[in-house]
């Protein structure tokens, strides 16, 4: 569920058109999914480095995804929060 400025007193149930700053969503879409990508392919990289065979380098790539999410989850809950506006309704 999220919460929108209503100018336009739309009522429960009505279709609408909801708009907010691309900016904001772009940028959390970038966290979202590329964090966590970047941080499996690190983590694969260093159990490589390391010298690990390949199913102990396939588990430190897991170890990263899982890092990776941990650090969207704290970084997200620091962002501000996604305003959006209810600008028209939908037919």
């Amino acid at each position: 569920m999220v919460r929108a400025e209503n100018k336009i007193f739309a009522q429960p149930g009505e279709r609408i058109i909801l708009e907010s700053e691309t900016g904001v969503i772009t940028r959390t879409a970038l966290m979202v999914y590329m964090i966590p990508v970047a941080l499996l392919f690190i983590g694969y990289g260093i159990g490589a480095a390391l010298g690990f065979e390949q199913d102990m380098c396939i588990a430190s790539s897991g170890v990263g995804v899982a890092i990776g999410a941990a650090l969207v989850v704290l970084i997200g809950n620091k962002q501000k929060k996604i305003d959006f506006r209810i600008t028209g309704y939908r037919n």
